[in-house]
């Protein structure tokens, strides 16, 4: 069929042609070879001088072809092309010529296009050729990685030219090249502006906005006041325009305008009713809309914008109601004037809304608390402090509790029985997050120190608390600092404590400067939607083929990482083998990419990796610092021979010598031999979970969340106790509960509801059970992951608040939950995607954790891809260094979206008897998270021990069998 096809070239009818060059294309991505066959016919059609359509056609046709043979028979027709005397063949030939660089650099360079091409900048008068002379230099330039445009003021004046007699998107890419001209004075600024200004009211909104982009950058170097303001005047009404097209469109003019009015404040000052939403607007334009009109509000328009977003709180979509409750929040603390009546309006929301609005209150708690901040004298305004204050029983998201909770501690003095309300909060502060936990911290010290009389029981309460049953570092160590301040000097506290603050900004967005310029020369182009650079969006384009051919890649070399290789010492084996396992941070390697495309190329001596501890598992900060850490920082434990008695004594199980802190991340390996004594527990380290069979997922036993002996929050009944875990089963998550009542009682209307969390995970159904005095009952609730969403990152251990209301009481406890449960069955990246993602990630969100030893069994390529698949960490690639590790390479990816791609080395550079994994991803503080789960699968860990000891572990690591 191709023999038939190609004679038909013979002809000369060019709609007849147009399909054979079609035909030929689409044929040449199969077949190359016999694509051969019909060069002279492009050759011949290429020289045909009856018809400029013919000879344009086959230059395009070739240029097309992206088969490498092809392109060293190009050469020839393509540079007579350039010089053709007409335009439309010119225009088709210019095109090509990046497309055979990709191809084939040398075909390129013998005949010297570049340099015509940049000739052909000087001296054409068509100004659509001029254009795509253009694009084409500017996609050459992005090629070779320099800039190939000179723009001096002939130039400039030849391309402002050219934007006025060619098509629509050849007056894109010569505004977008314009931008970069930097004018020698306010003078030649000016005339640049009157020259692109008319392109403002181009129909096509790509131009405008182009058009917009050379202006704003202009006004930069504009000195006269007078003519800067006429400019404003002149670029609002285009701007507001565009807003009249297709939501799609709307949209993209609208994140455009939110980084433009940082840098040009009052451009639309007097349109901001312009930016109001209408109710059919899709939800993303009403969030863009939002975020401009809190920024366009000023002391003359604050009234109409309040009044417009009180509105927009009314709705029944909760989120945007959140949204408008937090932009008139920015509203007050931008504007001053608007303080009062921004207060008015929320209060009004607050005492409307009421038990079937809990979200408001949230919401206005929140917001209220930063006012408070910035406008301390406010908070007697409508009686607004008390009125929160006596409602923190309808208030329970972390972010508002913690918001209510500062206002108790700030206005101690000025509420009515605060140290009563501290004291309530006290009490349940095991129960909170952590976001709310430091707050209390905090408050309760304010409160200790305003009102010291009542509350002393309470303070040393509240760091015993902290120092026996928190396993938050961050937590545990501030209470540890207050503790030592109070003790050692209370009116020094005082003065640290309540001292004056600066008081807090408007949160509004407000973009570096180097990212902001960036975002300018890049108005109407990808980034200028994600308000990123470019370099973070899109990876570095590949170098273009010389003389070897690499559209083939190898299959185990898929990822040529150039890593430090490094054979594992023999002689400093033991040195190595006693330190404890170890997280990473990697550091930039210089002179090396690390995903390198050049897959065919071996660094010939790599650099030594160069790595910075992180947090470690199993290591303390003493064991880290010969010098003992913190102890150095603080001195002597408080109550000893130094340093002053204060009110607050210090615990007497807290350790006064060696860690301080004692926060660990993790235990070291633990064996048989280091505890002999019997418990429950001692199965978990015996021969028969060592010799369970492999083919498994990681089993975890359920965990005791809520004791019988725990009161609850409302009457402080107890009786009720709960065993929980987290499972993975047929590719959905479980919450598995075992309830056991011991009240004396019988409980009915059991509620469970998992709080909002970073993961979206909530049960799939609501349902209320019931349970007999002394009985016992198990529930197996399939868990959704379109929950709703908590923004604050987890801590190690991974927990998940979970809410029980029943007839007995309310309860609130924290269900471990091993990360592999949130590994989703859709992690499986190909080739492409792991090597894409890999490079925009940056090295710094790259993490490492080192294993001594690992059992024999799991240090194959089959047997650790084996394991990895069932617990949803999927096998990318494998190859094999000149240290003769085996480096393998593996993607998965949370429920909520967040991949991870993962690289373990077999053996670790370290340990010859172990390995080391790294990780990589777009969320920092996830990284650890996910090591846990990746390095517990190929030690065999058995079981989470969540809660073990007051040495904070947060699990056991089953190392190796011990004989």
């Amino acid at each position: 069929l191709f023999q038939s096809v190609i004679k038909c070239l013979e002809m000369q009818n060019i709609e007849i042609k147009k399909l054979v060059y079609l035909y030929i294309i689409n044929y040449s991505r199969t077949r190359p070879d016999d694509a051969i066959m019909v060069i002279n016919l492009f050759r011949r059609d290429a020289a045909n001088l009856a018809s400029p359509l013919i000879r344009a056609l086959a230059v395009r046709t070739m240029g097309c072809l992206r088969v490498k043979k092809l392109n060293e028979y190009l050469g020839e027709p393509l540079r007579k092309a350039l010089d053709d005397e007409d335009p439309y063949v010119r225009k088709t030939a210019i095109l090509c010529v990046p497309k055979v660089f990709e191809l084939n650099v040398e075909a390129v360079e013998h005949n010297k296009m570049i340099e015509k091409l940049q000739l052909m900048l000087q001296k054409e008068n068509n100004a659509i050729v001029l254009s795509n002379v253009v694009i084409a230099l500017r996609e050459l330039s992005e090629l070779k990685g320099q800039e190939l445009i000179t723009l001096d003021r002939d130039t400039l004046n030849r391309l402002l030219l050219a934007v006025n007699e060619t098509i629509e998107w050849g007056q894109i890419y010569i505004l977008d090249h314009l931008v970069n001209y930097v004018p020698k004075d306010s003078k030649e600024s000016e005339n640049i502006i009157e020259r692109v200004i008319p392109r403002l009211s181009h129909i096509n909104t790509a131009v405008v906005l182009s058009a917009v982009k050379v202006i704003v950058k202009m006004l930069e170097f504009v000195t006269n006041n007078d003519y800067y303001k006429t400019v404003i005047k002149k670029l609002s009404p285009p701007i507001v325009s565009m807003l009249n097209g297709p939501a799609e469109q709307t949209y993209v003019v609208l994140r455009n305008i939110n980084f433009i009015l940082q840098k040009v404040p009052h451009l639309l000052d007097k349109d901001v009713k312009v930016f109001f939403c209408n109710f059919e607007d899709p939800y993303y334009v009403k969030l863009e809309k939002l975020e401009i009109v809190t920024r366009l509000s000023d002391a003359k328009n604050y009234e109409v914008v309040l009044n417009e977003l009180f509105e927009y709180s009314t709705s029944f979509d909760i989120d945007f109601v959140r949204r408008a409750i937090r932009g008139i929040g920015k509203v007050a603390l931008r504007v001053d004037r608007s303080v009062e009546h921004a207060i008015n309006i929320l209060m009004n929301l607050f005492k409307e809304a009421g038990k079937n609005s809990p979200h408001i209150i949230q919401e206005v708690t929140t917001v209220m608390g930063h006012i408070y901040r910035k406008f301390p004298a406010k908070w007697n305004y409508l009686n607004s402090l008390n009125e929160i204050v006596a409602n923190i029983s309808e208030i329970i998201e972390p972010e508002a509790k913690a918001s209510v909770v500062w206002m108790i501690g700030e206005y101690a003095d000025k509420i009515e029985q605060s140290d009563d309300y501290m004291m309530a909060i006290v009490d349940g502060f095991l129960q909170e997050e952590g976001i709310v936990q430091l707050q209390i911290l905090t408050a309760a010290v304010k409160v200790f120190l305003k009102i010291p009389n009542s509350t002393n029981d309470m303070i040393t309460k509240l760091f015993q608390t902290a120092a026996d049953s928190i396993e938050n570092p961050d937590i545990r160590d501030r209470a540890y600092i207050y503790w030592r301040m109070l003790s050692s000097d209370p009116e020094k506290t005082k003065q640290v404590v309540l001292g004056e603050r600066p008081p807090i900004i408007d949160d509004q967005a407000n973009y570096p400067p180097t990212l902001l310029e960036k975002l300018i020369l890049n108005i109407g182009n990808i980034s200028s939607i994600h308000h990123k650079a470019p370099e973070q969006i899109f990876s570095k384009h590949f170098e273009p083929v010389r003389k070897a051919d690499q559209d083939d890649l190898p299959d185990e070399e898929i990822l040529n990482v150039n890593r430090t290789e490094q054979t594992p010492s023999n002689s400093n084996k033991n040195q190595e083998a006693s330190r404890p396992n170890q997280i990473q941070q990697k550091q930039p390697e210089q002179d090396v990419d690390l995903l390198d495309l050049d897959f065919d190329s071996v660094p010939q001596q790599a650099q030594p990796r160069i790595t910075q501890s992180a947090q470690p598992f199993g290591q303390n900060p003493s064991q880290a610092n010969n010098n003992g850490g913190l102890l150095d920082i603080f001195g002597d434990f408080p109550g000893t021979s130094s340093g002053n008695q204060g009110l607050v004594q210090p615990h007497p199980g807290v350790n006064t010598g060696g860690d301080l802190f004692d926060i660990g991340f993790g235990p070291s390996p633990v064996t048989k031999k280091q505890n002999n004594t019997t418990s429950a527990h001692d199965d978990l380290f015996g021969d028969d979970l060592l010799s369970q069979p492999t083919n498994q997922v990681i089993s975890v036993p359920f965990e005791n969340v809520l004791n019988v002996n725990t009161p609850g929050f409302n009457t402080g009944a107890s009786g009720l106790g709960v065993d929980a875990l987290f499972k993975r089963e047929n590719g959905k998550i479980f919450l598995l509960l075992k309830l056991s009542n011991k009240s004396g009682q019988f409980v009915d209307n059991i509620e469970i509801i998992i709080r909002p969390n970073y993961f979206c995970l909530a049960l799939e159904q609501g349902g209320k059970y019931t349970i007999q005095n002394g009985a016992s009952q198990e529930l197996k609730l399939p868990v959704s992951t379109q929950g709703p969403f908590n923004q604050q990152t987890p801590s190690t251990p991974l927990m998940f608040s979970v809410t029980l209301k029943s007839s007995l009481d309310l309860y609130v406890f924290n269900v471990p939950c091993m990360f592999h449960v949130l590994l989703s069955e859709e992690g499986q990246l190909s080739k492409d995607e792991f090597r894409r993602i890999w490079k925009e990630i940056p090295d710094s969100n790259e993490l490492m954790f080192d294993m001594p030893s690992i059992k024999p069994e799991f240090r194959s390529v089959e047997q650790i891809q084996q394991l990895y698949a069932r617990n949803n960490i999927y096998y990318i690639a494998s190859r094999k260094n000149s240290a003769n590790q085996n480096i393998i390479y593996f993607s998965s990816k949370a429920s909520n979206g967040t991949v991870f791609l993962i690289e373990v080395s077999v053996p670790s550079m370290k340990y010859p008897e172990g390995c080391s994994i790294s990780c990589k991803c777009l969320t920092q503080t996830l990284i650890s998270l996910f090591l846990q789960s990746a390095s517990f699968i190929p030690v065999s860990y058995t079981h989470l021990r969540a809660h073990e000891t007051g040495r904070n572990l947060v699990c056991r690591l089953l190392l190796e069998k011990k004989k």
